[in-house]
């Protein structure tokens, strides 16, 4: 499968870190050092640059807070709900605003939510980082404690 001179193998690998917590907690990261992470390629969502893909074997990265998966629209849209749907009080708006309140209401004030590191790789280097990931795992959260530490 990683062997190019039958294709290339792209996968998406998604990587989230939870927080186990007595207590609730939001989004567990820290920003600045994310934001330096993806360098000039903008947003905390970048295709990368085909140099860049080249040297990387990554070709496209998102992060995100895992608050997001609790509150996104159902069908996974950009919007909450269309103006339209709004305006006319229909139906559909009025199902999105209940489905939003149950969530609001239930089980999702009691959960911690993470954070998404998401990565498009070629097969020979998502192979290396499923290999290596538990070390790699272990090295972020003991620099981000280090991080806390300091002044």
């Amino acid at each position: 499968m990683t062997d190019q001179r039958h294709g290339e193998l792209v996968l998406d690998l998604g990587i989230t870190f939870h927080p186990i917590f007595t207590e609730s907690l939001v989004g567990l990261w820290r920003l600045r050092q994310l934001e330096v992470s993806f360098g000039r390629y903008g947003a905390l969502q970048a295709e990368m640059a085909q140099e860049r893909t080249r040297q990387t074997h990554a070709c496209f990265r998102s992060a995100y807070n895992l608050a997001y998966e609790a509150v996104h629209p159902n069908d996974n849209s950009p919007v909450f709900v269309l103006d339209s749907d709004a305006y006319a009080c229909n139906p559909q708006f009025m199902q999105e605003c209940n489905l939003a309140i149950e969530m609001y209401e239930g089980k999702a004030k009691q959960h911690s939510y993470g954070v998404c590191d998401k990565y498009r790789l070629s097969g020979f280097v998502a192979i290396e980082v499923l290999d290596n990931l538990e070390a790699l795992a272990v090295q972020g959260a003991t620099e981000n404690a280090d991080l806390s530490q300091a002044p």
